[in-house]
């Protein structure tokens, strides 16, 4: 559980085949949920894809500058080996689309 841009965000990962519910069939990855405090509700089934199953187990860190990031280990390279590596930060930041629930986006504004 993290806050970011000060709206609360649970981060999870899921491979595709354990996903369920609306997410069933889709890809797995690297998964966020907002909610209105870190108590909850989560509603899991509103859960949005932050970056597919080429990284898991990722974690939202702060620069310096206080820029949210999204570190994360590296999964597999081009030939399908494992890879296992830390992945260099990504910068992460909050957008509300026409439903109104906060969504964590990987990239700068």
């Amino acid at each position: 559980i993290v806050e970011v841009e000060g709206t609360t965000h649970l981060i999870f990962c899921s491979g595709s085949q354990t996903l369920s519910g609306r997410l069933a069939g889709e890809r797995g990855g690297i998964y966020s949920v907002a909610a209105p405090n870190p108590a909850g509700p989560y509603e899991i089934e509103k859960a949005t894809l932050i970056v597919t199953e080429e990284l898991y187990a990722g974690r939202i860190a702060r620069t310096r500058s206080g820029q949210s990031v999204l570190i994360a280990f590296d999964s597999t390279q081009a030939d399908g080996h494992f890879v296992g590596a830390i992945s260099d930060p990504s910068p992460l930041h909050v957008e509300t689309p026409a439903d109104g629930l906060p969504r964590l986006v990987k990239g700068a504004r």
